[in-house]
Formats: structure tokens, sequence, C-alpha cells
């Protein structure tokens, strides 16, 4: 078992914006879609390192998520 860390995101589009703006400042990401709603997609994004770091740089460029979980085992 490897600890992670994971942001949920609602669209696929900021889930790519997260991950692009994470990889582009050395935040190792990954994404998978997680759930289908009747309100649409769920996207998860694994963090693999600096959990605090990667939710304050989606924070300065107001990339949205909705739940976040350190150390979530994977």
């Amino acid at each position: 078992m490897n600890n992670h860390s994971v942001l949920k995101l609602k669209s696929y589009t900021n889930a790519m914006k997260a991950s692009s703006v994470l990889m582009q400042s050395g935040i190792e990401c990954s994404i998978s879609r997680t759930v289908t709603t009747t309100d649409g997609c769920i996207y998860t994004l694994t963090l693999y390192t600096d959990f605090e770091k990667a939710q304050s740089i989606l924070q300065k460029y107001r990339i949205d998520y909705i739940i976040a979980e350190e150390g979530a085992v994977r």
C-alpha cells in the first residue's frame, strides 16, 4: 500500500488545468475518472508529493476542487 493524497474535481477541464499547473510546478500527479453521477463525472487527481504546496498552487490559480484527502491509501 502506498500513501497518496487526492483531490476530487467536478470537471475534466478543471482536472486537466490542475494537473498542468501542478506538473509545471514540479508536483507529480495523475488524473482518473472516479464516479459518474446524475450531475456528471467526478475526477480524482492523485498527488504523489507536496500536498500543502499543491493546495496553495491551486488556490493561487483559482482552480476549485470539492474534496481533499491527505495521505489516502490507494
